[in-house]
């Protein structure tokens, strides 16, 4: 089984999984900001806030796709690291984005 955010996410319960997620996701603030053109700086463990992305996924997640479909990726010409791992790191954010979607809708 490979393991993503998500399933490794859905695998864990209680505050242990709290703790994993909250830890995880801040690996993607950066991506969160450049994506939301910097409306939303960071995941903050804020019930609103998290609200606010979930109403705005379905705008964040169209230009995520936009990103993964360009020729050079703006992680990769950034950080200099490979196309698939820039593309990986979208579909990353865009799981965490989906999943926070679902948890309010």
């Amino acid at each position: 089984m490979k393991f993503t955010v998500k399933s490794i996410a859905d695998f864990l319960d209680g505050s242990i999984k709290e703790n994993w997620v909250r830890s995880a996701i801040q690996e993607y603030n950066y991506l969160l900001s450049y994506i939301s053109e910097s409306r939303f700086d960071r995941f903050k463990a804020s019930e609103d806030y998290l609200r606010e992305i979930a109403e705005n996924a379905d705008l964040l997640i169209k230009r995520i796709d936009e990103e993964i479909g360009k020729d050079v990726l703006k992680e990769q010409s950034h950080f200099g690291i490979s196309k698939e791992t820039a593309i990986r790191n979208m579909q990353n954010l865009q799981d965490i984005i989906i999943s926070i979607k679902k948890y309010f809708f």
